[in-house]
């Protein structure tokens, strides 16, 4: 199978010819994987991202990001959360220095609690 930018897709399917997963490359080289519900959807989605990164994706049924856990280049790694109208409203992470941090946020995106303060 051929992808939108013209890169390799390996598409598996059910018993019933439903896609379930796929494995592509993306336009910049980069790989990953979705897995896709009962409805076609997207609700995993695992591999590279540009710039280097890495990051395992989480939807709800309206393709909607709710969860995420990346790992950059610059050795941090982050864990977010969103809400049902796609904000972000909390996350924790490590950051390059070592420095561990976690932050809840409202749905303004101002911040509730944050450790360490700032």
């Amino acid at each position: 199978m051929i992808g939108l930018h013209g890169q390799p897709v390996l598409a598996f399917y059910d018993e019933d010819a439903k896609n379930v997963m796929n494995v592509a490359t993306g336009p910049d080289g980069t790989s990953g994987m979705s897995v896709i519900d009962r409805d076609g959807k997207p609700r995993i989605t695992f591999g590279g991202l540009e710039g280097g990164s890495h990051g395992l994706l989480l939807f709800d049924e309206k393709q909607g990001r709710r969860a995420g856990l990346w790992l950059k280049r610059d050795g941090s790694s982050r864990l977010g959360f969103y809400d049902g109208y796609l904000r972000e409203r909390g996350s924790s992470g490590i950051r390059p220095d070592g420095e561990s941090y976690f932050h809840t946020l409202d749905e303004d995106g101002k911040v509730i609690f944050q450790t360490p303060k700032k």
